[in-house]
């Protein structure tokens, strides 16, 4: 489609679709240096980005997802668009777009939440960012080992806008705050929205666990959504919301904006909101680290089982790689086991040692994921190979573990190789319908 439309503009225009982006998006809005294009001239003035030790330099890589936010610009260029959106469409006197085309940029329209009022949200490149007291608009993003973010507030006429060249989360948060405080320091607080009274009955019919109805990466949405696994619980007059394994681990209250509105104590601005009822039963929209997760609810008993299965996950994880001490003195001083008592306690070993190269292999590639992950390398043929070897060691465990149910044996080393199967295998299975077994992340 991009391809296409670039052909049509060059036919009608006769210009170059490059030179007319330039000349009509970005030059009257004083971004003289910006470009979506892999020029020579933006080859010439890129910042180098680096690695965690802040020494080694990361190759530039271009983004060709130009929606997404594919461009290159200097901070004068960005300072120029952050002074357009403040000036409600102007740039240096002149008007580029009427301000109710801006505000309908700014506004969320999408979602169910926005539809039922919510401001809180993604609109047209553009979001509401809650913090604290203020609600400001705008938008971050990053590539690898880089960050940047716009943000400002409209009615006050200030903003801010930085680049990074490191992809610390922390130093653009600190930074953030910072650059947040200075420009709101001389405003006046805003005032705290009043609390509504909620029926008790409207929070009874949304009491329970939720789980994301479409997590923002689909590739490991089998992840994302154990992560986010959330209990809404009825409050003083608004609602407790919680997780075990995600971002919010103990306890957040929120008060009620209006019957279906909420926000936390620190907050000025909802960021939960109970959706109507669409005939797909309880669902709710939870703004949780400038992520806007829509969630539905569903039945504790699965939520308890999958917890219950995640902690017995690690406790034989750790007891496999202790359990070997106990049986290798015996190979070692040549009491020789049975063949398939051998592989009894093997299988585990070798399903444990291979889940764990597998978690290592994705978390080590998060250092430059795209390098590591989209091409065939040791990290992703890793992936790929060691979910399979995890799968297949867990099933054959199991099988062999029936096979020798009723014969003679160590009782503890048989139950521990059961338990050990039964529960990898549960695992496999949940791994294999999510997609996540022989993860192919190149393809």
């Amino acid at each position: 489609g991009t391809v296409a439309a670039a052909h049509v503009v060059e036919k009608v225009t006769g210009q170059r679709f490059e030179d007319y982006v330039r000349r009509t998006w970005f030059n009257p809005l004083g971004m003289h240096g910006a470009d979506y294009f892999n020029t020579a001239q933006v080859q010439s003035r890129l910042t180098s980005l680096y690695r965690e030790d802040g020494v080694t330099p990361v190759p530039y890589w271009h983004f060709l997802v130009r929606p997404a936010g594919a461009i290159n610009a200097s901070a004068r260029d960005m300072a120029n668009y952050l002074g357009f959106l403040l000036k409600r469409g102007t740039f240096e006197g002149s008007p580029l777009l009427p301000a109710e085309a801006l505000l309908s940029m700014e506004t969320p329209a999408g979602s169910l939440a926005a539809r039922s009022g919510m401001r809180d949200g993604y609109a047209l490149a553009s979001q509401t960012l809650v913090r604290g007291d203020r609600s400001f608009q705008g938008h971050h993003g990053s590539v690898v080992h880089g960050r940047a973010q716009l943000a400002y507030l409209p009615a006050e006429g200030v903003g801010f806008v930085f680049m990074t060249n490191s992809g610390s989360g922390w130093a653009s948060s600190r930074i953030e705050a910072l650059l947040r405080d200075y420009i709101t320091r001389d405003l006046p607080k805003p005032a705290a929205p009043a609390t509504a009274t909620v029926p008790a009955q409207l929070l009874k019919e949304y009491e329970g666990w939720y789980e994301p109805v479409c997590p923002p990466n689909q590739d490991i949405a089998g992840l994302w959504r154990l992560m986010c696994l959330t209990e809404l619980r009825p409050g003083n007059n608004g609602l407790w919301l919680r997780n075990f394994v995600g971002p919010m681990r103990a306890f957040n209250e929120y008060t009620a904006v209006t019957e279906r509105q909420y926000r936390r104590p620190w907050e000025r601005a909802p960021t939960l909101a109970l959706i109507p009822d669409t005939g797909e039963g309880p669902q709710l929209q939870v703004n949780l680290h400038d992520h806007f997760h829509v969630m539905k609810r569903i039945p504790a008993a699965l939520v308890w089982t999958e917890l219950a299965v995640l902690l017995a996950l690690l406790l034989l994880l750790s007891s496999n790689l202790a359990f070997p001490l106990l049986w290798l003195p015996l190979l070692l001083l040549r009491r020789k086991l049975p063949a398939e008592g051998l592989a009894l306690r093997l299988l585990p070993l070798l399903a444990t040692l291979s889940f764990l190269g597998t978690a290592y292999s994705l978390l080590s590639a998060q250092a430059d994921p795209f390098t590591r992950l989209g091409t065939p390398t040791a990290w992703s043929l890793s992936l790929f190979a060691l979910s399979l070897l995890f799968g297949a060691c867990s099933v054959a465990g199991l099988v062999l573990a029936l096979r020798r149910w009723g014969r003679p044996g160590n009782p503890l080393a048989l139950w521990h190789s059961r338990a050990s199967s039964l529960v990898f295998t549960v695992v496999t299975l949940y791994l294999a319908w999510w997609g996540l077994l022989g993860w192919r992340t190149w393809a």
